[in-house]
């Protein structure tokens, strides 16, 4: 038999409120995510558009430490 699916869910990095990183993260592992991701773009990413990108090492360790 083979390994359950797991599914991961990955988090905004277009805002620079932390409270709402921490509630989707809290609400992901509610709902049953093995894991939460982030990409490590600094700029412009996920459109050409968007001038707000926060880094991915201090986004995790301040989701984190909450």
């Amino acid at each position: 038999m083979s390994a359950p699916i797991r599914f991961g869910l990955q988090l905004p990095q277009e805002t620079a409120d932390p409270g709402l990183l921490r509630e989707v993260a809290l609400e992901a592992e509610r709902r049953g995510f093995h894991s939460v991701w982030l990409y490590d773009h600094l700029y412009h990413y996920p459109a050409r558009d968007n001038a707000l990108v926060l880094e991915a090492f201090a986004t995790m360790a301040s989701v984190a430490a909450w």
